[in-house]
């Protein structure tokens, strides 16, 4: 099961990326007089109100919402890898402010959260992965923290700060990279939980607009029409579905192969 998720989220990311390169067809091109067709072997996912093809729609906007997704995992990693490394390594005040400011973070629910920023800021892309990087963060910070401190007790850590090695080299060469199983696992969940909050708040109005929609906003649009044209909903709530169940198989297997901890549960 695992593996088919591997394979299907593969399968997925590489036709949001390939395919507006290799088929140049508008998913925007509005036809009246097809509007509501149901799906058919033209259009496999039918078309919408305005008669305009789902399924590249669908690809649009897996292609907006995983970029969006993206986007904000690798800016919460590096913030949470540094931000994290600072409070773990120097100690001290530095852990205390820091880690002061994660938990006051962490004290708010991220979608409550990231809605606020959304909602005082406005409706964009840009305001969008930052409203979602700020509430996500922090998870990254505290667990490198956690992680880093346990890796200084090591013998190999401590060895290699006998024989000199500078505190650069320490985190650098011996610290960050036996940090990446765990900070990739992590990454992965919070990828999952990223990309429920773009969708709703996508789907609330207040993530990317419908001219580059991403499946949230594509839910949002098929909301009005749930009873008298099903399909318009239904095709990219299946998509999101699949996509996210996927994302956490795979999250599950990283944690298994992976996590240093595992022998230790």
């Amino acid at each position: 099961m695992k593996y088919y998720s591997f394979y299907f989220l593969c399968f997925i990311i590489s036709l949001a990326i390939l395919f507006p390169l290799f088929f140049d067809y508008d998913p925007y091109f509005i036809d009246l007089s097809q509007s509501f067709s149901t799906p058919s072997w033209l259009h496999p996912f039918g078309l919408d109100e305005d008669g305009k093809g789902l399924f590249t729609q669908i690809i649009y906007g897996l292609k907006m919402s995983l970029g969006i997704t993206f986007s904000v995992i690798f800016l919460s990693f590096i913030m949470g890898l540094v931000l994290g490394t600072l409070a773990g390594y120097l100690e001290s005040w530095t852990e205390t402010i820091i880690m002061s400011f994660v938990d006051l973070v962490l004290a708010f629910p991220k979608f409550l959260m990231a809605l606020a920023l959304v909602a005082m800021l406005g409706s964009s892309v840009f305001h969008l992965i930052f409203a979602l990087t700020f509430s996500t963060w922090a998870g990254f910070a505290r667990l490198t923290r956690a992680e880093l401190k346990h890796l200084k007790k090591k013998e190999f850590v401590l060895q290699a700060r006998a024989l000199g090695a500078s505190p650069f080299s320490l985190v650098f060469k011996h610290l960050w990279p036996n940090l990446m199983n765990v900070l990739c696992i992590h990454a992965v969940f919070q990828a999952v939980a990223v990309l429920i909050a773009e969708s709703g708040l996508s789907f609330l109005g207040l993530g990317v607009s419908l001219e580059n929609p991403s499946l949230g906003s594509l839910l949002g649009q098929g909301r009005n029409y749930i009873f008298s044209a099903p399909h318009i909903i239904f095709f990219p709530s299946l998509v999101l579905f699949l996509f996210l169940l996927c994302l956490n198989n795979v999250g599950e297997s990283l944690r298994y192969y992976l996590d240093p901890h595992k022998v230790e549960n």
